[in-house]
């Protein structure tokens, strides 16, 4: 197996685990799910908490593989000779942990969160149009 393919790999088993994660934390109380809060201001507080411990996970988990297995190092495979091996694994880590969202686009994956682009709606006005002025005047009047 080449390094692409490892990378690849080790970025979906990333992202599957961190969603694994947040799915079992969301049974509990102490993590809040911003659809059940009515209040918007608290919602979206809840949405940013939710990311930033879907990003923690992605972190550690990254990190974690990156420096917890020894051939996962993609300057050293690439073939440089002359590098940092701590630099090494750092750069490693960060490509695990921005591959695995683009992966789960690529693979358009049920359960995933995937931006796509709305439709854009044309605009709707309601209302009522009241004629203050009853007095008509010729359209070359204007002139």
């Amino acid at each position: 197996m080449n390094q692409l393919t490892g990378i690849l790999i080790a970025s979906f088993a990333i992202d599957r685990i961190a969603n694994g994660i947040m799915f079992l934390l969301s049974f509990f109380k102490f993590y809040p799910n911003p659809e059940t809060i009515s209040d918007p201001t608290e919602a979206k507080a809840a949405a940013k908490k939710q990311t930033m411990m879907y990003y923690l996970f992605m972190t550690l988990l990254s990190f974690g593989i990156a420096f917890g297995f020894g051939e996962v190092a993609v300057f050293t495979k690439l073939g440089f000779i002359q590098n940092n091996p701590f630099l090494d694994k750092i750069f490693t880590a960060f490509l695990l942990m921005g591959g695995s969202e683009s992966i789960g686009t690529f693979l358009k994956l049920p359960g995933l969160k995937v931006k796509e682009k709305q439709e854009e709606k044309p605009i709707e006005i309601k209302g009522v149009v009241k004629m203050e002025d009853t007095k008509v005047v010729p359209a070359d009047a204007n002139e």
